[in-house]
């Protein structure tokens, strides 16, 4: 169905933007870390304000990197909703009269099974009853 479609349209619309974002601030990061500080044409200032400019460099690259990780799960997640959606909820599966008369029970299976699984405690007692064979569907 097409509403599905455009509601998870939506967010994977919208991360597709702020991804190429975060791909280009990860890049000045990495540039300014290979280069040791954002001015060459000045000289360099102390060593100490250096090592905080790079501290929270890292901590920003650090952030930015975790956001970068984010954004890609949120757009697989939005599709993986979509699909979700568009299989499970929307079109309900409707079972066939081979699988409704398998599930049914007959008044003439209960008058089969032995004393003991008559009035057995469920989930406390073990059942006695024979396993069903498995069907090929």
């Amino acid at each position: 169905r097409q509403d599905v479609t455009d509601l998870a349209g939506v967010s994977m619309a919208k991360l597709k933007v702020y991804g190429p974002i975060y791909g280009i601030v990860i890049t000045v990061c990495v540039t300014v870390f290979v280069e040791g500080r954002s001015g060459l044409k000045f000289p360099g200032p102390p060593v100490f304000i250096s090592q905080i400019y790079l501290q929270c460099l890292s901590i920003g690259m650090g952030f930015m990197a975790l956001a970068t990780w984010l954004l890609f799960h949120a757009s697989m997640r939005a599709q993986v909703a979509c699909v979700q959606l568009r299989t499970r909820k929307v079109r309900v599966p409707v079972p066939t009269q081979r699988q409704l008369d398998g599930s049914r029970k007959l008044l003439s299976t209960y008058e089969e099974q032995g004393l003991y699984d008559m009035f057995r405690i469920p989930f406390v007692m073990p059942n006695g009853a024979n396993s069903p064979e498995n069907s090929d569907e």
